[in-house]
């Protein structure tokens, strides 16, 4: 296993102004499963196809150990890809699609049975091998366009939304699956997705790209507790993190129609204060789980309760969502299964404010105590970097706050 390094590269197609990747700087390390995740159109799927030769840089540099493979034909770079549509031959058995890619290489018979052998043990694949892809269902193309790449043995493997086109069911056995071959194969995996569960049940890393700009960078833990800026706090989490604009007075944050007042623990009074909010505005943030219907008990903070009517309640089983309105924002809150809540009802909610989060309105930085430690792109550098291709590299968080 080797390390991977993508420095300074920059993607601008012929005929366009605007570089679809501006600037982009990324270190992999051995054997580690990274998910580029982020909205359609984000440039996450160009980076990858870059990074397997599918398409020129433009400029800059990718490295697989301290060769720049740049100009280096995708055959020839070690790196195996299963595609989002399976790309699988479909006049050709199992065995055959999964051979073909070894077949051109001139590998002999005897090693590419066993290659294929294992690979069709790794993904139970064996009581298939003779059937082709029309007889299959689509988790079994799937694990198939899988096993074809796992027979490579490649130093990289490169999965461009692999699961996009299973049902439900489906994709969370095939998530296993994946997550059990990284295990196995212990090879770099990079993939591509914009479903936030698979990248927060998969990866060792998360790289989240919003217009070719990388936003953060680090564990699952890291994106969804500590988000660096506003855009990741509202993209990381399903439902996705609450955000509204309030002032902040002395130990409290007020909305803007001054209906809704929530009294802050000193901790949070305090870190406002110290970086100069008092009297200002900021963005308030706070997750669905950290919005309750019981009162919270704790004797440091006993939470301030607010009086809202529920617009819609959504049992889901082993959980509820509760939704509803503050200032014209549109809140969710996740409660347990047992809540009574009926929609159309008035109900007190608490605020769980320890775990709030605030962001600065005009740089939708985070607001900290320790700027130092994580560097996130304001909005108005991705914007800038995304029209000139300013330097701006992604780093991993250190998660110190």
């Amino acid at each position: 296993m080797v390390k991977m390094s993508l420095e300074h590269i920059r993607k601008v197609y012929p005929n366009q102004v605007i570089a679809a990747v501006p600037d982009y700087n990324l270190e992999i390390d051995d054997g580690e499963f990274t998910v580029f995740i982020g909205p359609s159109g984000s440039g996450k799927s160009t980076v990858l196809r870059m990074i397997a030769g599918l398409e020129d840089i433009t400029s800059g540099e990718f490295k697989i150990g301290d060769k720049v493979m740049n100009d280096v034909e995708p055959k020839n770079r070690d790196i195996a890809m299963v595609f989002q549509n399976y790309a699988l031959y479909p006049h050709m058995t199992v065995r055959d699609n999964m051979a073909f890619g070894l077949k051109l290489r001139k590998m002999n018979k005897e090693e590419i049975d066993t290659r294929v052998q294992k690979a069709a043990e790794m993904l139970s694949l064996e009581e298939f091998l003779d059937r082709k892809p029309a007889n299959l269902s689509g988790g079994q193309r799937q694990r198939v366009a899988l096993g074809r790449a796992i027979v490579r043995d490649a130093q990289v493997m490169l999965l461009d939304e692999p699961l996009s086109n299973l049902d439900a069911k489906l994709r969370v056995e095939m998530r296993s699956t994946i997550s059990k071959l990284h295990q196995q194969l212990k090879n770099n995996m990079i993939y591509v997705t914009h479903d936030q569960i698979e990248a927060m049940t998969m990866a060792d890393r998360i790289v989240l790209i919003d217009h070719g700009v990388i936003q953060q960078d680090g564990s699952p833990e890291e994106l969804y507790n500590k988000p660096g800026n506003k855009f990741v706090a509202g993209f990381m989490g399903s439902p996705s993190m609450n955000l509204i604009n309030v002032d902040v007075k002395g130990d409290k944050i007020i909305t803007k129609d001054g209906k809704v007042s929530l009294k802050l623990p000193k901790s949070k009074s305090k870190l406002l204060k110290d970086k100069g909010y008092d009297g200002k505005e900021v963005v308030f943030g706070i997750r669905p789980e950290d919005i309750h219907t019981e009162p919270i008990t704790k004797e440091t903070y006993p939470g301030d309760t607010v009086n809202v009517k529920l617009d819609l309640v959504e049992p889901l089983g082993a959980e509820t969502m509760l939704y509803f309105q503050l200032d014209n924002n549109n809140f969710v809150a996740r409660v347990g299964s047992r809540d009574t809540s009926k929609t159309g009802e008035n109900t007190e909610l608490t605020f769980q404010l320890p775990n709030a989060h605030f962001f600065d309105p005009e740089t939708e930085i985070v607001i900290t105590n320790d700027e130092t430690t994580y560097k996130s792109p304001t909005r108005q550098e991705s914007d800038l970097a995304n029209s000139k291709g300013t330097s701006l590299e992604g780093t991993k968080n250190s998660g110190k706050y």
